[in-house]
């Protein structure tokens, strides 16, 4: 008869349940009688590429350069697509378009998030996007290393997960793991809970029984990590709050009727939240800049503004002239496609947006006084190399 290992290593178990916000995890008492406490975060300005490595890196999005899945670009891995006005017929070439994500994806061997939305064809060749390499593989951000490049560099063993990973397989293989114990540091990127959110938004009877769900499967994975380790430190948090979606605005159109060409005159790029410019002809700036004043739901970020934010990019990579919605705002139409109905929910809004916070709830775990979710990335630091 074997004798049981004895319970002598500690595992930190961390869950990022993408697009979860604090007010909601307050009014459902999520995890309330696992978690010692549970926090609110202000998130970074931009989408989940600006959030996620500001985690992984406790750094502001213009110091890990993330802020929009795309940015414009001289070096576009899209470049190979300017051929696509030579084909002989518009049947082939919207049947390339179709497959060019699949295309560029294994060419280019990308393992980051990426689609092509209805970005135009003829612009992709303008754009790179900025998460080449998935957030929790290794070393993603080149000469910047994220708490897991640290933790493998010094020798503790982490598990992590692709972001399309299947969140069932995700939660079943870490539950194998943690009986065998093959990690000290088990990282769970958990997306479902951000497709959820943008589907209902905070309608808790739309979403309570799902994300009850989720939770049942945490305090499945917590108690059979106490069965096997000595210690355990688990912390659940999210990448930003979810606001819901109460009206759409057209920058589109007004801009279009300008006696300007997109692609030549000015370059745009139609966010859900956000409209960035680019002016290669100066004459057209300010033009453009008078119809977006008087907009209605949509305000200029000033270069300072942008800087307070962390979000500042001396080369304008990102936009020369950055607009951004207001909470509950959508752009339609956007690089996104045309939302025909108004309702779930989004995110991609100011920090300091009321019902905007991330959250963070913690057991057995020294997290001081978190008020950011740049904070977390300390927080894991301490618990792996204190």
């Amino acid at each position: 008869m074997p004798f049981p290992r004895p319970k002598d290593e500690k595992v930190l178990i961390c869950v990022l349940l993408d697009g979860l916000g604090y007010e909601l995890v307050q009014q459902m008492s999520f995890l309330g009688n696992l978690f010692e406490d549970v926090r609110p975060l202000k998130t970074v300005l931009g989408y989940s590429c600006a959030a996620q490595p500001s985690i992984l890196t406790g750094l502001s999005p213009a110091e890990h350069g993330g802020l929009c899945v795309y940015y414009r670009s001289p070096k576009s891995i899209f470049g190979w697509m300017r051929m696509l006005p030579l084909l002989p017929n518009m049947f082939r070439r919207r049947r390339l378009i179709k497959e060019a994500v699949d295309l560029t994806r294994r060419f280019f061997r990308i393992t980051g998030y990426f689609n092509i939305w209805a970005i135009p064809y003829e612009l992709l060749p303008r754009f790179q996007f900025y998460e080449r390499k998935g957030f929790y593989t290794r070393h993603p951000l080149k000469e910047i290393s994220t708490i897991l490049d640290e933790a493998r560099d010094k020798g503790i063993s982490v598990s992590s997960y692709y972001w399309n990973t299947p969140k069932d397989q995700i939660f079943s293989e870490t539950e194998d793991k943690l009986v065998a114990r093959q990690a000290r540091f088990h990282y769970l990127y958990i997306a479902g809970t951000d497709s959820l959110l943008h589907a209902n938004g905070n309608d808790l009877g739309s979403v309570e029984n799902e994300l009850r769900g989720y939770a049942d499967q945490i305090r499945r994975i917590h108690r059979i990590a106490k069965e096997n380790y000595s210690e355990v430190e688990l912390m659940v948090f999210s990448d930003h709050g979810m606001l819901d979606v109460t009206k759409s605005v057209d920058a589109m159109t007004p801009i279009s009727k300008l006696p300007y060409r997109l692609g030549e005159d000015y370059l745009a790029f139609y966010d859900a939240t956000m409209v960035r410019f680019w002016f290669d002809n100066p004459s057209c700036r300010q033009p453009i800049m008078e119809v977006m004043a008087n907009i209605e739901g949509l305000r200029l970020l000033s270069d300072r503004e942008l800087e307070g934010l962390g979000s500042l990019f001396p080369d304008h990579r990102y936009g020369e002239a950055i607009y951004l919605a207001e909470g509950g705002t959508i752009i339609s139409p956007s690089f996104f496609g045309r939302s025909e109905h108004i309702r779930g929910g989004m995110h991609g809004y100011h920090p300091q947006e009321s019902s905007y916070e991330a959250f963070v709830g913690f057991s057995n775990l020294d997290v001081g006084e978190p008020k950011a979710i740049t904070d977390l990335y300390e927080i894991m630091r301490r618990s792996l190399f204190r």
